[in-house]
């Protein structure tokens, strides 16, 4: 089983949340999950998008 360091895990958690955020995506306020911004329909559950 390999060895993980929580600092290396934590640093890991930070680089996912950070990317999440960045421009030129958005959220379906419907399921939540991320899309480019240029979409007009949610690939995950088919709601229009705003």
């Amino acid at each position: 089983m390999p060895y993980f360091n929580a600092m290396s895990i934590e640093a890991s958690l930070e680089a996912v949340e950070a990317e999440a955020h960045r421009e030129g995506f958005r959220h379906c306020p419907r399921c939540g999950y991320e899309l480019p911004d240029n979409l007009v329909i949610c690939w995950k559950c088919g709601a229009v998008l705003k």
